[in-house]
């Protein structure tokens, strides 16, 4: 894995309640990106006004709930926040990557549910959290010729609504077999594989062998 250094790096925003925390995180992903850390969500309001970050690092678990009032919510844990994130139009595109202390089913879906792109557990290891925050951050791209394989080969994917494309696009392939029609499915595939990073990641990996 290669993580470039850029002269205007990229944001990430850290939320957690424990400073030491904060600061181990700052340690490992300062080399690489320019990082905020806080410790609450009335802080990261206030930092993301003159910031603008490309990824969210949030706990789960927030122990002091706090009251936002400009959707009447109350914000209890990491997932509340990120809802609230995804309401904002200029975080849209963000990505928001979950901290935790313990890896349950439930966590990962209430992460999904709530515009998450994965889960890591804390305290994270410099190559993991590196690892995921590249990989969230690293745009998908798809080839005409890699969507060439996967239409003509018996290439075997993990996640069933993508195999259930798959088989569509062999199908319109089969009767259809242009150079316009390729590059149509290579950008629907990219724009599946991009909607759904945590879910996709053994599959993308599998694409990009091809």
């Amino acid at each position: 894995m290669a993580v470039t250094v850029s002269s205007t790096p990229t944001t990430i925003l850290v939320l957690d309640e424990m400073q030491v925390m904060l600061e181990t995180i700052t340690e490992m992903l300062g080399n690489y990106y320019h990082v905020v850390g806080v410790t609450n969500f009335s802080t990261l309001l206030k930092a993301i006004v003159n910031s603008n970050p490309s990824l969210f690092l949030l706990d789960t678990q927030l122990s002091k709930p706090s009251f936002y009032s400009v959707t009447n919510t109350e914000i209890t844990s990491g997932f509340d926040v990120a809802k609230q994130i995804r309401k904002m139009p200029r975080f849209a595109k963000s990505q928001i990557l979950f901290m935790t202390a313990t890896a349950k089913a439930e966590t990962i879906t209430n992460a999904i549910k709530s515009g998450g792109g994965g889960v890591i557990i804390k305290p994270p290891s410099k190559v993991v959290l590196l690892g995921k925050i590249h990989y969230l951050l690293s745009p998908v791209t798809i080839t005409i010729e890699q969507t060439e394989k996967i239409l003509t080969g018996d290439t075997k994917f993990s996640q069933l609504a993508f195999s259930m494309l798959i088989t569509r696009m062999k199908t319109l392939y089969a009767k259809y077999p242009t150079e316009e029609t390729l590059q149509t499915f290579a950008e629907e595939i990219t724009e599946f594989v991009e909607k759904s990073k945590v879910l996709m990641a053994a599959d993308y990996e599998t694409i990009c062998k091809l």
